[in-house]
């Protein structure tokens, strides 16, 4: 293909390339500002100027090198923000009294404190009637894991229930990072349906 030079607008860089380009939008290689290609050669550079050339085949090659660049990392990036992204977990129980919800690593329990055990209860939508030791529940395993980053990423929705659901401890070294949220159906007569989300 036949090559002509034209001169940045914005630098005046003398700049070579071939007629193929003619028209298209670049970066100037030396100041980086876009720029068109003129449609026409203008006037070859004076002797002694020096030029930036550009094949527009090897600016080609560039593009698709960066576009597959840009697929891997976001091939990267998805699973990674799967295991890292932001998580959260659903609750539901038929609740008479008190209970404290337990979340640690990928697992969930709860510790009833006053009146009747929960029951009927849901854990992201999956029927959950666990063992019972006391007045400690079996836990239930998650998908994934509660593993707290930042206190600051914790947030807690109550979504149904007559009482309060309140987040009782968060997570610290000295409770082996265990978050603990509290159901209060205490006050009242008779259950009560209690669903929260927490996310993290």
């Amino acid at each position: 293909m036949a090559e002509f030079t034209f001169s940045c607008p914005q630098c005046r860089q003398n700049i070579q390339c071939d007629t193929s380009g003619a028209g298209s939008q670049i970066n100037c290689p030396a100041c980086q500002q876009p720029i068109i290609v003129p449609l026409r050669p203008p006037p070859a550079a004076p002797p002694g100027k020096r030029v930036i050339q550009i094949k527009f085949s090897t600016l080609r090659k560039a593009a698709l090198a960066g576009l597959g660049l840009l697929l891997a990392v976001g091939i990267v990036c998805a699973p990674l923000y799967f295991f890292t992204g932001a998580k959260k977990m659903t609750l539901k129980a038929c609740v008479d009294g008190t209970d404290v919800v337990k979340l640690r690593g990928q697992n969930v329990w709860i510790e009833h404190q006053t009146w009747q055990l929960p029951n009927k209860m849901t854990v992201n939508g999956k029927k959950w009637n666990p063992q019972w030791n006391g007045n400690t529940s079996a836990p239930f395993k998650l998908g994934w894991g509660f593993y707290q980053r930042r206190a600051a990423n914790i947030k807690l929705t109550s979504v149904t229930g007559r009482g309060t659901i309140a987040i009782l401890e968060m997570p610290t070294p000295q409770n082996q990072e265990t978050l603990s949220i509290q159901m209060d159906d205490g006050a009242y007569g008779g259950a009560d349906w209690y669903e929260f989300v927490v996310s993290w």
